[in-house]
């Protein structure tokens, strides 16, 4: 049997030779006894003084067998090559396949190769081997962890509820651009409305009065419906002159009003029931129809009402005027609206606000305006052409009453379930219902247009104001709540 030493140099190289007994010049020497090290110190005393290091006895000569070789004694067949190298830090496999590199792979040769007699591989080759196998070897189950872990480390700022609104107004814009811009592509056009606004936006972008020629030759805009918003447009239809352009801008502000909507729902009633209630309303057939009709101006309406509602909720009366008098330049009816929001602000606070006072003054005045002086002035014929909408040639409402009462069941009960009536909210939809109920226009009690999208905001805003606020708790004693009588054995409670 081969007996193995190794010296200093050789460990040093990371290589172990092996000395074959058939090739000994001389027999071994026996090597000095074994040292049993420095005597037991008594307590108490000084440090001992360490000896010289002594030099080893050089061993006897031996001749090494050929690199990669062994010798007949240690293999059994002769001239068997096999290698018998091994990286510094490897170490002998415990389960007896050879040496092994740290990952249980081990370093020897294939037993193939030391059956046949084939020539060992060169060592380079070894170890890009060994380099490929741990590429191409599947991460642990830990490593995997890890780095689901890091993942969701750096995304955790993104998941936060604060920003629950925020990504869900993104993913209703996108939804909204699709639906449009397929609708578009595949000339799917319902109305010549996307037709109308857009000649009147190019107006504006060029720095010239809204003439509509579908309309008729020469016809102002303003003097058809007051709408002086869509001039915010113009910049962007500078730069983007086509029609998608609007219907873009349309689907940036219907997904604009969900962030109210979600965010009063979130701090109202929790983080899942607020998302919840964001995604029916930007789900809600209102919108849905709203988003096929091709353009219209009150995609300004849905985030003014929105946010205007929403600052009502929470107390903010400053800003509930800011979000509300705008809309008196979006449509001319809305002026209305925007008066309501004001009377709902003396409702809540039940004082006389200045604020609110102002806002019922100016919304109810610029719609007197908009329909007296400003609309028969731009159209030139001196009147309100919509004025013939109302009664039948002057008489009564002929709108058929169960129409009325279907479709205003259609604002309500799919939406909200009727439990919108519990809030005040819901009175800012009355100015639109009311001039409904004195037209005869059969496509304004219809739920193939975008009439009903204004009201969607209204009645969602209202089911929040009229569902119970998340973790509140009805008072002791009170009808909802069963008191339970403390037995005399309880422990009173601490003042």
């Amino acid at each position: 049997m081969a007996q193995a030493t190794a010296s200093a140099n050789d460990l040093c190289r990371g290589r172990f030779l092996l000395r074959c007994p058939s090739r000994l010049s001389e027999p071994p020497a026996p090597g000095p006894a074994p040292d049993p090290g420095p005597a037991p110190r008594p307590r108490g005393a000084g440090p001992a003084a360490v000896p010289p290091r002594e030099r080893a006895a050089p061993g006897p000569r031996l001749t090494h067998c050929r690199p990669g070789r062994r010798s007949a004694a240690a293999t059994g067949r002769t001239g068997q090559p096999v290698r018998v190298s091994f990286r510094v830090g490897e170490s002998e496999d415990p389960h007896g396949n050879g040496r092994s590199n740290g990952w249980g792979r081990p370093r020897t040769d294939s037993g193939r190769e030391q059956r046949h007699g084939a020539a060992a591989p060169d060592r380079r080759a070894g170890r890009r081997r060994d380099h490929d196998h741990r590429r191409t070897t599947p991460a642990p189950p830990g490593r995997l962890r890890h780095t689901a872990d890091r993942l969701r480390t750096r995304t955790a700022p993104l998941r936060t509820p604060r920003l629950d609104p925020y990504w869900t107004a993104a993913f209703f814009f996108l939804a909204f651009a699709l639906v449009s811009l397929f609708r578009f592509r595949t000339m799917s056009i319902s109305s010549w409305d996307l037709g109308i606004f857009e000649q009147a936006v190019r107006g504006y972008a060029h720095f010239q009065a809204p003439i509509v020629d579908l309309k008729g030759p020469g016809t102002n805009i303003l003097g058809d419906h007051f709408s002086p918003i869509l001039i915010v447009l113009a910049p962007f239809y500078r730069v983007f002159p086509s029609p998608v352009t609007l219907l873009t801008a349309q689907a940036a502000l219907f997904a604009l009003s969900v962030l109210p909507v979600t965010r009063a729902a979130a701090r109202h009633l929790g983080r899942l029931p607020g998302l919840a209630v964001g995604i029916a309303y930007g789900m809600s057939w209102g919108v849905q129809k709203a988003v096929d009709f091709d353009f219209h101006e009150i995609a300004f309406a849905l985030p003014l009402i929105a946010f205007a509602l929403e600052a009502v909720l929470r107390g903010r009366w400053t800003a509930a005027v800011c979000w509300a008098a705008p809309l008196v330049l979006v449509k001319e009816d809305l002026g209305v609206t925007a008066a309501t929001i004001g009377a709902l602000a003396l409702i809540r606070t039940r004082r006389a606000s200045p604020l609110a006072i102002g806002l019922v003054a100016f919304g109810i005045t610029a719609t007197a305006v908009t329909l007296g002086l400003l609309i028969p002035g731009f159209n030139g014929s001196g009147s309100y052409d919509y004025w013939t909408k109302f009664g039948a040639e002057g008489g009564g409402a002929t709108i058929p009453l169960d129409d009325a009462v279907r479709t205003t069941l259609w604002v309500l009960l799919p939406t909200t379930g009727l439990l919108a009536l519990r809030s005040p909210l819901l009175l800012v939809a009355l100015p639109t219902l009311g001039w409904r109920f004195l037209s005869h226009e059969p496509h304004y009690w219809g739920t193939d247009w975008h009439y009903n999208a204004v009201l969607m905001p209204v009645v969602f805003l209202a089911l929040i104001d009229a569902l119970p606020a998340y973790g509140s708790r009805p008072a002791p004693g009170s009808a909802r709540t069963p008191t339970i009588c403390r037995p005399p054995s309880w422990p009173r409670p601490s003042r």
